[in-house]
C-alpha cells in the first residue's frame, strides 16, 4: 500500500513465502519496520525496496517492490 501523503511513512506491504521449508527469515533493504517472522512490512516511505526470504534449507528468493507517494 502506498503512502497516503507526500513525505509520509505509512506505506505497507506483505511478503509471503510459499513452497519452501519453514521457518522463513525476511530481510529488507533499505532497512524498515518489518516483522522478520511474518513478512509484514510497515511504516514505509516512498522508495524502492528489496526483500529477501531465506528458508530453513538456506534457499533464498529476492523481490523488489516500490512504495509511491501522491
Amino acid at each position: 500500500i502506498n503512502t497516503t501523503c507526500f513525505g509520509g511513512w505509512d506505506g505497507s506491504a506483505l511478503a509471503t513465502a510459499i513452497n519452501g521449508t519453514a521457518p522463513y527469515n525476511y530481510s529488507l533493504i533499505p532497512a524498515g519496520n518489518f516483522n522478520p517472522l511474518t513478512g509484514e512490512l510497515y511504516n514505509l516511505s516512498a522508495t524502492v525496496y528489496t526483500v529477501t526470504v531465506t528458508d530453513a534449507t538456506l534457499a533464498t528468493v529476492t523481490n523488489t517492490f516500490v512504495v509511491t507517494q501522491p
